[in-house]
């Protein structure tokens, strides 16, 4: 989990985090299922570390 959060943390300083990352491309880079991906970025979304928002075609994710 720590490791998504880092990912996440480290494309919203690339970005000025006014580019979210998508769930795909963040379990490709943590060697994570996607599946097990999803589970996790729900957590962190319920305890307010990262706001999820539907993109075009899959859920994008950024810092809060």
């Amino acid at each position: 989990m720590k490791q998504l959060l880092k990912l996440v943390k480290e494309n919203s300083r690339k970005t000025g985090n006014f580019s979210g990352i998508s769930e795909v491309r963040l379990a490709q880079a943590a060697s994570i299922s996607l599946p097990r991906t999803r589970e996790l970025l729900k957590v962190l979304s319920s305890n307010q570390k990262i706001l999820l928002t539907e993109g075009i075609n899959s859920k994008i994710v950024f810092a809060i």
